[in-house]
């Protein structure tokens, strides 16, 4: 049998790793988590529960690597967690096969936007692919935070398709996504963040393809939202927004939509001033 004390240990120090992680810490974070990995990976083979809580903080130790710049490095962790995962869901073991799948789906999910930065668009794709099929699944109850979960996976599936230049499924998984969030009430109230974005990659997408009498309607919309997130914001989500509104910019001062133009410019700008505070 598994020693009870080494998976509570390996609980606590997950659990002070993610705070720190949460809190910006990210390098005293590592080696704790790291540690968690270590002090519940023997027990793994023998007890279900422990290797569940192994994949947990192999997850938690690949997103760690991840917003510390290094991608490579996390795709192992999280590949791992992915076929336990996947492993469980098929073999039982014990635990409710929903947690799994969920569980599942978000770590596939973690995984595609881990290859997608080292520009394995391929595997990332099919990665994401999988994860929306699971969250669908899951979403089938149609409990509020599993439909969301589902909009969130859409919306990095179509971040997705447009990395393989698949512009128009791109577009319906955003127009999905975003179709799903606004459909929960309250989502722009308890999940500003997630909409913003979401918003925002659907005025790309329409972009991309050229629909240009929906555009200014959607940039509308992401600049409103755009401006009431919450401070404090993590620092890439707004990089990644400044970056996106860059190119909207350029985009809409082509078409002639001059004071849009403008407007995106400045949204951009302040985006920047944010992450510099």
């Amino acid at each position: 049998m598994p020693d009870q004390e080494d998976l509570v240990r390996g609980e606590e120090l997950a659990g002070r790793g993610m705070r720190l992680a949460d809190a910006g810490d990210l390098h005293r974070a590592l080696p704790l988590i790291r540690d968690a990995v270590r002090t519940v990976r023997p027990h793994a083979a023998v007890d279900p529960r422990a290797e569940l809580r192994l994949a947990a903080f192999l997850h938690d130790l690949g997103l760690v690597l991840a917003w510390l710049g290094r991608p490579a490095e996390a795709v192992v962790p999280i590949a791992e967690a992915v076929a336990v995962y996947r492993r469980r869901l098929g073999g039982g073991g014990g635990a409710d096969p929903r947690t799994v799948r969920i569980l599942l789906a978000n770590s596939l999910d973690s995984l595609g936007t881990r290859l997608a930065a080292l520009g394995r668009h391929r595997e990332s794709l099919r990665a994401a692919e999988e994860s929306v099929a699971h969250h669908r699944e899951a979403a089938a109850t149609e409990q509020v935070l599993l439909v969301l979960e589902l909009a969130r996976a859409l919306n990095n599936l179509s971040i997705r398709y447009a990395d393989a230049e698949q512009h128009e499924e791109a577009l319906a998984a955003s127009r999905e996504a975003v179709g799903l969030m606004r459909r929960v009430p309250g989502t722009e109230r308890d999940d500003p963040s997630g909409l913003t974005h979401a918003t925002t990659n659907l005025a790309l997408r329409l972009a991309k393809l050229e629909r240009h009498a929906e555009v200014p309607a959607v940039v509308d919309e992401a600049l409103r939202l755009i401006g009431r997130l919450p401070d404090p914001h993590p620092r890439s989500q707004l990089v990644s927004l400044a970056e996106s509104l860059t190119w909207l910019t350029w985009y809409l001062g082509g078409e002639g939509r001059l004071l849009r133009a403008r407007s995106t410019r400045r949204a951009a700008a302040a985006l920047r001033r944010r992450t510099a505070d």
